[in-house]
């Protein structure tokens, strides 16, 4: 009989932790909200996966969990504008963003904050400072791809090499990554950053360019070369590299 007993009380437990977690995924999730100008036409990723692509005006869409949520914003404009932020999402309400345009300039501001800017070395309202977002602004002129690998991604790839004892292994790891997802100019320099052979470096900026989103600003990389025969051959390649893309293109 304690046997029965026994194995009818787990039954239950279980069967109430199954009943709770059902109630818990059934709740629905709050949307997201983003305006935008009817002049923009954008894209939107949440957490790396694409949620409307090329849409207009008002759009509404929800994320898979609650929490912080990193959000990716492509503006299909001449030239390519890519906005990112965290943006934290409760059980409670609907998070109203909308896309800011001042003359040329973007950003993403929580609807109803005319705080674009926070003046951090004088005292700021709390109400404040939940309603700003820290914004990234990366500029493309031309969409090869989006959006820019997760900044966790990043760190976790960081990690990876720094556990690697050789160079030659974390060469072979970079050839790999940087062949296979989007990147920033910052974060291919945070890469590569792990290689200290010079003309290694030039290989793998070579293999980085095709995957890079702002790749107007490839120059900045030129710094993680020391001599001056590298800079120059990598400028060299740089100026080629560019011309062929607008041969390519027909401009």
């Amino acid at each position: 009989m304690k046997y029965v007993f026994r194995n009818l009380s787990l039954f239950i437990t279980v069967w109430l932790g199954s009943l709770m977690s059902y109630a818990q995924s059934s709740v629905p999730l709050p949307s997201i909200q983003l305006s935008a100008p009817d002049s923009i036409i954008y894209s939107v990723f949440v957490d790396s996966q694409s949620k409307v692509e090329m849409v207009k005006g008002n759009q509404s869409f929800v994320p898979q969990k609650i929490g912080d949520r990193l959000i990716d914003v492509i503006l299909h404009t001449e030239p390519m504008v890519h906005l990112r932020t965290t943006l934290r999402v409760d059980s409670i309400q609907a998070k109203k963003v909308r896309i800011a345009v001042d003359a040329a300039s973007y950003t993403l501001i929580i609807e109803g904050n005319t705080n674009t800017t926070i003046d951090y070395t004088k005292p700021t309202s709390e109400v404040v400072l939940d309603n700003a977002l820290e914004v990234e602004v990366n500029v493309g002129n031309a969409l090869r791809c989006a959006p820019p690998a997760a900044p966790e991604m990043v760190q976790s790839w960081i990690a990876d090499l720094a556990s690697l004892d050789f160079e030659r292994e974390r060469l072979k790891l970079l050839q790999r990554i940087l062949a296979s997802s989007c990147f920033t100019v910052q974060q291919i320099e945070a890469l590569i950053a792990n290689i200290e052979d010079e003309q290694r470096r030039i290989d793998l900026l070579q293999i980085a360019f095709g995957n890079c989103f702002n790749q107007q600003a490839y120059d900045k990389l030129k710094n993680m070369l020391y001599l001056d025969r590298n800079q120059v051959a990598f400028t060299e390649w740089l100026q080629s590299e560019r011309a062929s893309q607008t041969i390519g293109s027909g401009k």
